[in-house]
């Protein structure tokens, strides 16, 4: 079972504003990764943003990847690292690089569908450290992000089990 919930106007515009703001972060170094590219960052800020409405928690800003204040962060919002599918599959997959599972081994990483244009699924959660075991797959990419591994819902934890900050 998901929680689910309905995504306004307000959330979709904060969201495109923080992924404008991140793209020019991520413009002051070369990247090829996917998540770069064009709408990919929008979809992930829409995500975390509903994540952080839905449980009262402070919006996520925007770091520069590799600065001190980045480096210090706990999780993309409070100790929650968030990943966005905008797959509207009854089955969809956590997709986590393998450098955020060795960065944050003790974070919950929480799978956030949306059913655009106006709904959202919060789908499930692991710890980073149950990801590579539980993955049905696991792609390399010609970057430094470790490949990224890839879990069904179906072996997500409920949300209802979800640990507090």
């Amino acid at each position: 079972m998901t929680d689910t919930g309905t995504i306004s106007q307000a959330q979709k515009d904060y969201a495109k504003f923080i992924a404008a703001q991140r793209k020019e972060c991520a413009n002051t170094f070369t990247s090829e990764r996917k998540q770069f590219r064009a709408g990919r960052e929008a979809i992930g800020a829409l995500g975390e943003i509903v994540f952080a409405d839905h449980y009262l928690l402070e919006h996520p800003g925007v770091t520069l990847l590799g600065s001190a204040e980045h480096n210090a962060l706990l999780g993309d919002v409070d100790i929650y690292q968030i990943k966005t599918t905008d797959c509207t599959n009854d089955v969809v997959s956590l997709i986590v690089p393998g450098v955020e599972i060795d960065r944050y081994p003790n974070s919950p990483f929480v799978l956030v569908q949306l059913l655009l244009p106006d709904t959202y699924n919060l789908v499930g959660w692991l710890y980073g450290w149950q990801i590579a075991e539980l993955a049905w797959q696991h792609v390399e990419h010609d970057d430094n992000s470790g490949g990224s591994y890839w879990v069904k819902s179906y072996k997500l934890w409920t949300m209802a089990d979800l640990p507090t900050a």
